[in-house]
């Protein structure tokens, strides 16, 4: 009998329902309550009334709608960030209304001297050009990759010791914060979209940012107070009072209240606004990925929205309390206003890291990997992480001593004595905990787990250590060029053992290293008309030197200088980086993490206690000891090696992709669109009727 009349076709499937009027206006209430926000003068009770219905129309187009995820969010926030950052300057270099030069940026680029400022311009540029491109591109997960490494360049840069983009001097905005502040915004912008892939990653990222950001509030010790009491409790005692003193002295005297209100939107609401975001990601990061409500997403998108108005409320703020001066000055003042927001306030580059990050999260996934790390890589990852407590533990000797200490002369047992929190006890609690982490570490399996915990401490106790040194590579804050190194060669072994995405982190993380090594540096002392060479630190620093010895008695000198080992090293660890992102090679790979570890960091150490740097030999043990751990604190080695660890625990994993093995989800209509089957391959006859 033929079974072909029971069985049953399934039912087509429809197309999907029609949006809704309020999706398609809601882009446009979102556009006019933005304006509204932004443009309205608080002048008068209807301005105010205004105000607010605006802001709470802003809260309801937040809320999320129903489908699939779409990337429009993140590709607006390429948008704004390309376009204002390509916008900005050329507002301040303009034969109209220019701030800084009245002729137009290619004129003044061309005109300049130096390299550094061309340099530095150009690479503004073209990171916001190609996130207008990566904005409007579909797909563009290279584009979008690449725009997230120029933005991290762009950054590091912005914030660098000299150069013609350098951030608004506050002290609480540094490349941690910054860095911190696009991972909260790229992870909630995420968690904000119903896309189910990734979530987890994404959770992760809000949660260390917001650990990121309060160690930057929790690390520096404002000047306004002495450098007595740590930001966060500095803010937390000021607002108030200044809430308190602003509302008393506006019932009193208007005109004493006025710097106060001023005050108050210029630094109070903004930290107030870092605050709710750092809560609101928190909290979201509590639920499991698989949460999805839209209560949560609503949440994550207002915690985005409170991270942005950390750049927002100060600018409008401005313009209202300036009212005479924009009258006065009219379109000037405002281009101003908007390219500093852009530009010296680092709005561009947090809007394009964000969109990059949160439009690369619901990129396809891997294949799903059976196993953890390969086996055998347990001991070499142990070693490092041994080596890094090791080394810990001569910095904290070396740093907290009664007699000559580097940070204080006291020892822990005193500083914890002490029972406040002060800069130094702020320096034994990062580096503290860095050590009793890395010495656990030693003992826990390896794991994702232990490679976030790692990685997490070596980025706050790098960022901590960094606001009290010296600039380094290219200028920038001397935590970043150890990071990129570490975390290039991590992730190269995570590579090599069968992590394809992480080819990609060390590709990106080399890339940017390499760029820094071939900026140009600080010019020279020259004649007022002669033109700067362009100079690098890989080439007239490292290896010209070498190359123009006159002999191996010079050459032999010149190679116990221990920055030279460090760029030679930090180059030869990109180099191999990308040569095992590119070929998966275990060698290139193992290579480069010695390259890492022996080169760039311990070979400097050596070098310095032999005292072939000119400082001569240490006549005895202890004064061995001693500059042997203050050259490890000064290049932050200990917390390099644990980074490039933690990095190789998040990224490498081995095992067969579950192709052919897994079996395919079932069918909603299983048993009445196929034919049952006997053992044997022979259809069954049809059930009884």
């Amino acid at each position: 009998m033929d079974p072909a009349p029971f069985s049953v076709e399934p039912p087509p499937v429809g197309a999907p329902p029609p949006p809704s009027g309020w999706a398609y206006l809601r882009p446009y209430v979102a556009i006019a309550a933005a304006l509204l926000l932004l443009l309205l003068p608080p002048a008068g009770t209807i301005a105010h009334v205004a105000i607010a219905a605006a802001f709470v129309a802003v809260l309801a187009c937040l809320w999320p709608l129903g489908g699939r995820a779409s990337g429009a969010a993140a590709r607006w926030l390429l948008l704004a960030g390309g376009v204002g950052g390509v916008l900005a300057p050329l507002l301040y270099a303009n034969p109209y209304v220019g701030i800084d030069s009245m002729e137009w940026l290619w004129v003044y680029w061309a005109g300049a001297r130096a390299w550094m400022p061309k340099a530095d311009i150009l690479l503004w540029v073209v990171v916001c050009g190609l996130a207008v491109v990566a904005a409007c591109l579909r797909g563009g997960r290279v584009v979008r990759s690449v725009v997230l490494a120029g933005t991290v360049l762009v950054a590091a840069r912005a914030l660098a010791e000299r150069g013609a983009l350098a951030m608004v001097r506050v002290d609480r905005v540094n490349l941690l914060w910054t860095l911190s502040a696009i991972a909260v915004g790229g992870g909630l912008l995420h968690l904000a979209s119903p896309a189910a892939s990734r979530r987890g990653t994404a959770r992760l990222l809000a949660v260390t940012g917001s650990l990121g950001i309060v160690s930057v509030y929790a690390g520096w010790f404002p000047p306004e107070n002495g450098g007595r009491f740590a930001a966060i409790a500095y803010y937390a005692d000021e607002i108030p009072r200044l809430l308190a003193a602003t509302v008393g002295s506006a019932e009193t005297d208007p005109s004493f209240g006025q710097p106060l209100l001023e005050q108050l939107w210029a630094v109070g609401i903004p930290f107030l606004a870092q605050t709710l975001a750092v809560v609101i990601a928190l909290g979201v990061s509590m639920f499991p990925s698989r949460v999805r409500a839209r209560p949560l997403r609503w949440a994550s998108a207002l915690g985005v929205l409170a991270l942005a108005a950390t750049w927002v409320v100060p600018v409008r703020a401005g313009l209202w309390f300036r009212a005479d001066e924009l009258a006065a000055r009219g379109v000037s003042r405002v281009t101003q206003t908007v390219a500093e927001c852009f530009m010296k306030a680092g709005f561009a580059p947090w809007l394009c890291g964000v969109g990059a990050l949160a439009g690369l999260l619901p990129a396809r996934d891997e294949r799903a990997i059976v196993g953890g790390a390969e086996r055998g890589s347990g001991r070499g990852l142990r070693a490092l992480y041994a080596a890094a407590a090791a080394l810990a533990l001569v910095v904290l000797w070396v740093g907290f001593r009664r007699d000559g200490g580097l940070v204080v002369d006291a020892t822990v047992a005193d500083v914890l004595a002490a029972g406040r929190w002060d800069p130094p006890t702020a320096v034994l609690a990062f580096e503290g905990s860095f050590t009793l982490a890395a010495f656990a570490a030693v003992f826990v399996p390896a794991g994702r787990s232990r490679g976030v915990v790692l990685g997490l401490v070596s980025m706050l106790v790098l960022g901590a250590l960094s606001s009290v040194m010296q600039r380094s590579v290219g200028g920038v804050e001397v935590f970043v060029a150890p990071a990129l190194g570490a975390v290039a060669a991590g992730a190269a072994l995570g590579a090599a053992r069968g992590a394809r995405s992480a080819r990609g982190l060390a590709a990106g993380a080399a890339l940017v290293l390499l760029a820094l090594l071939l900026y140009p540096t600080l010019e020279p002392e020259v004649a007022v008309d002669a033109v700067p060479p362009y100079r690098t630190n890989l080439w007239d620093v490292a290896l010209e030197p070498l190359l123009r010895a006159d002999g191996p008695a010079e050459l032999l000198e010149r190679m116990g200088e221990p920055g030279r080992w460090l760029i030679l090293g930090l180059a030869g660890t990109a180099l191999l980086s990308c040569l095992a992102a590119a070929t998966g090679g275990r060698w290139s790979s193992r290579l480069a993490v010695g390259t890492f570890v022996g080169v760039a960091c311990l070979v400097p150490v050596a070098l310095t206690v032999l005292g072939t740097a000119g400082g001569g030999a240490p006549a005895d043990p202890l004064t061995a000891v001693l500059r042997a751990g203050m050259t490890l604190r000064a290049m932050l080695v200990p917390y390099a090696i644990a980074l490039c660890a933690a990095v190789t625990d998040l990224t490498a994993r081995s095992g067969c992709p579950p192709e052919a093995s897994q079996t395919a989800p079932p069918s909603p209509f299983a048993g009445t669109s196929e034919i049952a089957r006997a053992p044997g391959g022979a259809a069954l006859p049809p059930p009884a009727l």
